[in-house]
């Protein structure tokens, strides 16, 4: 036995220096997956970097050393190379040259010969693309007889998924016999042995699953095992034959000593040879290992003579017969699928179909342009199969064509090569022109249908593309969806498809074993709104972890609801539907709506600007006790000058709003004696105007008064109460208003900042505009209960308050205390001398001048 000590001087050397020539303050290296037996060591500097690895206790087979180092510049680690290597049990004494190579990469195997006892060959597969692989080694003993091939599946998962990886389960062809391997790292190596299989098709399949339990969709490889028998060349006169006697290998050969490769003649039917040479062919199959090189040495033909006329018609019809064989093998390569192509897209449209009558895109009508799209997909596919059709039958009639001019050349040529009945060649003119002129309307007729059916397979191409493009505008343009049959629990992983989706309705639907496993919704960055199954009985922990624009689950269950499925959530704004009779046991959700009721409703702007505070209503509900939101005012309000104003929309009809320390407060039009009075406004086609109290869902700005120079009876600053008591919440709806090109939206959830949104600079100055005086484009993210503005007009950069409320420019003289003068003073709190049209406020009480 050889001794198992593997020496990795060089190839580390190399991973090491490769980048860069930078120097090296530490490197670690483990085996396999085995990243925590990991070995560690500082590197002094100037010194050549040399180690070697113990493999006496690995277990026979496919092995992977890793390696990586740390710049001493940056102290940052380099990326990790990695090396296959086999460990075997086998003698040595023996063996003269071993080689190894990847997949069917045979022409750039590494060849090593043997020194010393020990195989110490590896193979660089650092740089080995995501999906299967094949890694093969063999030997050869001294009498120069090859040993045994050794096959291993090398399975690398992509980067991303790998990340988070903690096992692969793995299986060859059935699903009982599944292995679970854990890993560690930043890919996934897995090593398979597949020397023992029986020759033909297998599939190898496998699925990761990650720390949390969340696996991937199970991914289906087909490979090929076997060798390719060596081809058998003989000859019959000048007439080559060739065959093989593994089924579907292709043959490839050349006439000038050299070796056969993929990209030389292929072989497909017998061949006439004019001249001494040495013929070699060797055999290949997709999957196999290629054959061994057939060799023939032509040496039976005398001093080259001067060909006859008969003799040139069959060299030139040998050429075309080879190219219109060719071109039949390639026609009929492209059109075997022709059918089955035709009933994959059938299904696909219906597909197509379901997808848009469960989706909710962000277009009205946009799902009838696309089934009217997918009808005019349809359309076509008739016409294909008819095409498709029709060229098979071209196809098979010109095959019959060249066999019959294949044995009428067979005849010709046993007739002419015969020199007793080389005086009879004139007797045979009429069919070596009946040969040429078939072989003439052949060429043609194969030409014309090598066009016909390179135009039908672009026709192919474009309607693929069609297909996915409606596809692909189909997922991403979909909001909502709405499923109402079966689910499988690996079938949530297509949710990540879909980039904007944000409300997933699953009411009506079923699911595997009525069961939700841990974590099933994790990971959709734009979900709102998730409508559970009635019929889920069990579930696990963290349904929606890491989904943070999260504001309402319906959960129409009559069973236990527990705090677990919530694990993962930090949005104190979050609404819980279940039924009225379902048991809701230690769950710290404050907002839960019990069949159409809810005991109370606490709205907040959270604890910092970056937590989740979105809230939805998809159901209205009715409120027994208290609907809440606070909301906290500091900015410096106006005196002749726009500034201070804010944003505001509220999911319910506001009956009560309080100062935190100095009691109620009013809206100037809706004034009470006694209360602190502050501007509101909405808006509509001729500007800001004045509004009475704040309704569900429609946007305002409101402004608090904050000024030293304002009496201290008006000043408000901090805490606002905003509350309703027994009263209904709509379910959320967003009525913008207009002015102009311009229009304001209300918003329950954030929305990011875009070109499209104009956001209201709250709190700071910005482009030389006061706090709270413009809505400028791109300036910020709108929070929930906020509102922003949006327009048409590509150029406008901002829009200013106080371009759009005459009285912008706020400020309030003591209106409380000098009613008794009985003056006269507008919603702004300022003396008016001659009030024209409006409202007013005289002695305490609201004036309406007409």
């Amino acid at each position: 036995m050889f001794r198992r000590t593997l020496y990795t001087l060089l190839f580390v050397l190399v991973a090491v220096t490769s980048t860069a020539q930078k120097v090296v303050s530490a490197y670690e290296y483990w085996l396999d997956s085995d990243y925590d037996s990991r070995t560690r060591s500082e590197q002094p500097n100037g010194e050549e970097l040399s180690l070697s690895v113990d493999i006496s206790g690995l277990r026979p087979g496919l092995h992977f050393l890793n390696f990586r180092a740390k710049d001493i510049d940056n102290l940052q680690w380099g990326s990790v190379s990695r090396y296959g290597f086999l460990v075997t049990t086998r003698e040595t004494a023996s063996i003269a040259r071993y080689e190894s190579w990847l997949d069917s990469d045979y022409e750039h195997r590494t060849l090593t010969e043997q020194t010393g006892d020990s195989l110490t060959q590896v193979i660089d597969i650092s740089g080995l693309e995501e999906g299967v692989h094949c890694y093969n080694f063999r030997a050869q003993n001294v009498d120069g007889v090859w040993g045994p091939l050794h096959r291993y599946i090398v399975f690398v998962a992509e980067p991303d998924a790998a990340a988070q990886v903690a096992s692969v389960n793995y299986w060859i062809d059935e699903p009982t016999d599944t292995i679970c391997q854990y890993t560690r790292g930043t890919s996934v190596h897995v090593a398979v042995d597949i020397s023992e299989l029986e020759t033909g098709t297998h599939t190898f399949s496998c699925y990761l699953q990650n720390v949390l339990g969340d696996t991937t969709d199970v991914y289906h490889w087909d490979f090929e095992v076997g060798y390719v028998v060596t081809p058998v060349i003989t000859h019959s006169g000048n007439t080559i034959h060739m065959s093989c006697a593994t089924p579907n290998a292709e043959i490839h050969y050349t006439l000038n000593d050299s070796i056969p490769r993929e990209a030389d003649s292929l072989y497909i039917k017998p061949f006439v040879v004019t001249q001494n040479g040495i013929i070699k062919a060797r055999a290949m199959r997709e999957g196999f290992i290629h054959s061994e090189v057939a060799k023939l040495n032509v040496n039976w033909f005398a001093e080259p003579q001067d060909k006859q006329p008969w003799e040139e018609v069959l060299a030139e019809v040998e050429g075309i017969d080879t190219i219109i064989s060719t071109r039949l093998v390639e026609t009929e390569q492209q059109v075997v699928n022709g059918e089955p192509w035709v009933t994959t897209h059938r299904l696909r449209c219906d597909t197509l179909r379901a997808m848009l009558a469960c989706c909710t895109l962000d277009e009205a009508g946009k799902t009838n342009i696309l089934l009217r799209k997918v009808e005019q997909v349809e359309t076509l596919l008739p016409a294909i199969h008819t095409e498709y059709a029709a060229i098979v039958a071209e196809r098979n009639t010109l095959q019959a064509m060249l066999d019959s001019l294949t044995t009428l050349e067979a005849t010709l040529n046993r007739s002419l090569t015969a020199a007793t009945l080389r005086k009879e060649v004139s007797a045979t003119s009429d069919s070596i022109a009946r040969l040429r002129e078939g072989y003439a309307t052949l060429q043609q007729r194969q030409q014309q249908l090598t066009a016909r059916t390179q135009a039908w397979t672009a026709q192919l191409t474009e309607v693929e593309q069609q297909v996915r493009a409606i596809e692909n505008d189909i997922v991403e343009s979909t909001l909502g969806i709405t499923v109402a049959y079966a689910l499988r629990n690996d079938q949530f992983q297509r949710l990540h498809r879909y980039p904007r989706l944000r409300y997933l309705n699953l009411r009506r639907s079923t699911i595997e074993n009525d069961a939700l496993r841990d974590s099933i919704f994790m990971g959709l960055p734009k979900m709102v709104c998730v409508e559970l199954p009635e019929t889920v009985i069990s579930t696990g922990s963290g349904l929606f972890t890491d989904c943070p624009n999260l504001a309402t689950v319906v959960w129409r269950s009559n069973e236990i609801v527990a705090d677990r499925v919530f694990t993962g959530i930090n949005n104190p704004n979050l609404l819980l539907y279940v039924n009225e009779h379902a048991q809701v046991r230690d769950v710290s959700i404050r907002n839960i709506v019990m069949g159409s009721v809810a005991t109370s409703i606490t709205l907040t702007d959270g604890d910092n600007p970056e937590q989740n505070t979105n809230f939805y209503v998809p159901y209205a509900f009715h409120v027994a006790g208290e609907i809440t939101y606070d909301h906290i005012y500091n900015q410096i309000t106006g005196l002749g000058e726009c500034r201070g104003w804010e944003t505001i929309v509220l999911p319910f009809n506001v009956q009560h709003i309080e100062h935190e320390r100095n009691g109620g407060a009013v809206p100037f039009l809706g004034y009470e004696a006694g209360k602190r009075p502050f501007w509101l406004c909405r808006l509509t086609e001729q500007g800001f105007e004045d509004a009475d109290s704040i309704r569900a869902c429609e946007p305002y700005i409101i402004s608090m008064p904050n000024n030293e120079a304002y009496s201290p009876f008006y000043r408000i600053n901090g805490g606002i109460h905003f509350s309703a008591r027994d009263t209904d919440v709509p379910a959320t709806t967003w009525p913008v208003a207009h002015r102009g090109n311009a229009t304001f939206h209300p918003t329950f959830e954030r929305v990011e900042a875009s070109q499209e949104v104009f956001t209201l600079n709250v709190g700071e100055e910005a482009e030389g505009q006061n706090e709270g005086s413009a809505f400028i484009r791109g300036y910020g993210e709108v929070r929930p209960f906020q509102a922003y503005r949006t327009t048409t007009d590509a150029g406008v950069r901002m829009m200013l308050i106080a371009d759009d409320l005459k009285a912008a420019q706020t400020g309030i003289e003591d209106v409380q205390r000098k009613l008794s003068e009985g003056r006269t003073y507008n919603l702004q709190g300022l003396p008016v001398t001659a009030p024209g049209r409006g409202v007013y406020i005289r002695n305490g009480q609201k004036l309406v001048k007409p």
